[in-house]
């Protein structure tokens, strides 16, 4: 302590004499437990308190831990609100670029589900839908409800009223409780679907890293799991970023985001569609406990639903079939342009004119001297109707292009609605045209 001064060393041994009248007592209690060492006496009576002759434990924090033998562990069926891509009881994301018709997708499931339209466990049996949008105001939500056909009788708003009297917004996981209880005692029917739309704008404090997020989500995995309601959660593309090799990495912030939820969906522009025909793709980037599905295609057009003083123009996505494109391939909400798409058609065109065989990496080559990317190239030969065909074996294998007889501008064969899980219904109580006839 050389330096020190008096009133410091007084400090310093009125702290030693205080912690001397704690010691004092256990060094006694281990001397009466018959302890020859100690030191590793009073290392073990530390944690406790002195309660008549028995040590007592402090309370446990956390729980109390217990090992349970899988023998003993039920199995259970997976259940599913829409058919291997939102299961039932599980937290699930929906991804894509800012403005690309997120809302207008979950307004379509939300009106899905309480006509108990979704091919799924609940198929046929309507259920109700809570929404918690922090982005869009209730009013510009019910037109796009109504435009979708949903029973607005099943889809409730979550609205928060602080202390004194005024609107909230929700904080998570600060009201996670309340969210949890008011799911639960949803009956007649029970709430299918819980949607918070975006999910990073409910957190109480910044989301700094992974441990912040999984603590954001880990109490959302919880209300799902003891609701038996799908909890989908919405959130944005990177801005700006690169076409990424793995699907996770193209949501902003922390991969913790894609990494927690059990399913996950991208919604972004069809690259085969034109720039402003409203085709969107919607992907399966990966779903816990089922195989990867087929992409769908779908339009979001523009309706009109009736109003007290005439009529409201709001948007309406319709899914229209199937999809090679993969989640992987999606490009951050930055697909190539209509003039990019119709440089490579005639690329082709030119390059594939002589109706013979052409090795595909000497197309691939002459294409990226004129700037062509393969992305934007491959498009385009499907929408030419481009032949391919595999010649030799082993290291020799070559793919072979040839433009055939007819040309096709078809983005490949659909299959019916039904079977991508998607019923079709009469006109729903709205009186707008269904998925079929719009």
């Amino acid at each position: 302590m050389s330096g020190a001064s008096k009133e410091q060393l007084d400090a310093f041994a009125g702290l030693a004499a205080e912690s001397a009248k704690e010691v004092t007592p256990l060094a006694a209690r281990a001397a009466e437990l018959g302890r020859s060492d100690g030191a590793h006496a009073l290392d073990t009576l530390l944690p406790y308190e002195k309660q008549g002759d028995e040590p007592k434990r402090p309370e446990r924090k956390g729980g109390t831990l217990t090992l349970v033998p899988f023998a003993e562990v039920q199995a259970e069926r997976r259940e599913w609100l829409w058919q291997y891509r939102l299961p039932l009881g599980r937290l699930a994301l929906l991804a894509g670029p800012e403005k690309v018709g997120k809302t207008t997708l979950l307004s379509h499931l939300a009106a899905e589900v309480t006509r108990g339209r979704l091919e799924g466990d609940r198929h046929g049996q309507p259920m109700r839908v809570a929404i918690a949008t922090l982005e869009d105001d209730d009013s510009d939500l019910r037109p796009m409800l109504e435009a979708a056909g949903a029973d607005l009788s099943l889809v409730e708003s979550l609205r928060v009223t602080l202390d004194d009297d005024t609107p909230g917004a929700l904080r998570l996981p600060v009201h996670v409780e309340q969210l949890t209880d008011l799911v639960a005692a949803a009956s007649n029917p029970p709430v299918g679907l819980l949607i918070i739309d975006p999910i990073k704008q409910t957190a109480s404090t910044r989301l700094k890293d992974d441990d912040e997020i999984r603590r954001l989500l880990g109490p959302l995995i919880v209300l799902a799991q003891s609701t038996g309601a799908t909890v989908l959660m919405s959130a944005h593309f990177k801005k700006g970023a690169r076409d990424e090799d793995y699907a996770s990495w193209k949501v902003s912030g922390s991969p913790a985001w894609t990494q927690v939820p059990r399913a996950i969906l991208f919604l972004d522009l069809d690259p085969d569609g034109d720039e402003n025909d409203g085709a969107r793709i919607l992907a399966d980037a990966g779903v816990s406990g089922a195989r990867r599905q087929p992409s769908l295609t779908a339009t979001i057009r523009s309706v009109t639903v009736p109003a007290p003083w005439g009529s409201i123009e709001t948007a309406r996505l319709v899914i229209t079939g199937e999809s090679d494109a993969r989640a992987e391939d999606m490009r951050n909400g930055d697909a190539p342009t209509a003039a990019a798409r119709n440089e490579a058609e005639e690329f082709l065109r030119q390059y594939l004119s002589d109706g013979e065989d052409h090795d595909s990496k000497t197309i691939r080559r002459a294409a990226a001297e004129e700037g062509i990317a393969d992305r934007t190239l491959d498009r385009a030969a499907k929408r030419l109707g481009v032949g391919k065909r595999r010649e030799g074996a082993g290291s020799d294998t070559r793919s072979l292009w040839r433009l055939g007889d007819g040309e096709t501008g078809g983005t490949g064969g659909t299959q019916p609605l039904q079977a991508l899980g998607v019923a079709t219904p009469a006109t729903p109580a709205t009186g707008l045209p269904t998925a079929m006839n719009a």
